[in-house]
């Protein structure tokens, strides 16, 4: 190790002293940043409403149905039209929070921008009257060694 002159061991104390002192104000606003965004990532709702107006339908952060309002006058296929609602909602709240999360990447906050989960894609709901299916049979009761058919208590005393 080399001998340093005490004027040269103060000046890169100070330098040192001065990028931990940048280093440490950078991770506090990155952080800061951060927890702005997950605040205003739970609190983003959005609402979507069905072509005819008939139906109304508000999804939190996490794409949960949290309000839904069918007018009363709503005709045809009101599950559909929940459903699409819904869904386009939820996309709105994807996309706003891939917007955040892109706000945070450009300020240097994060490197990567989280995967989000996607929507499944709108089934095409079937026309017409929705096949019944028949009741389940029941199954008989296994028939039992001491079964003579005279009548016998319907709760027996028997262990669990």
């Amino acid at each position: 190790m080399t001998n340093m002159d005490p004027e040269a061991i103060n000046a890169r104390a100070a330098a040192l002293q001065e990028a931990t002192g940048e280093r440490l104000s950078r991770m506090k606003r990155r952080n800061e940043a951060m927890l702005q965004a997950q605040s205003r990532m739970k609190n983003i709702t959005a609402t979507a409403t069905s072509p005819d107006n008939a139906v109304q339908a508000t999804v939190d952060s996490g794409g949960m149905l949290v309000d839904l309002r069918i007018s009363p006058t709503a005709k045809g296929d009101i599950a559909r039209l929940v459903v699409d609602a819904v869904q386009r909602a939820a996309a709105q709240v994807r996309s706003e929070t891939h917007r955040l999360h892109e706000e945070l990447r450009a300020e240097g906050v994060l490197r990567d921008i989280p995967l989000l989960p996607t929507a499944p894609t709108p089934q095409p709901t079937p026309s017409g009257p929705v096949p019944s299916r028949p009741a389940p049979s029941r199954p008989k009761p296994a028939s039992r060694d001491d079964d003579d058919d005279e009548p016998r208590a319907v709760l027996r005393d028997e262990g669990w």
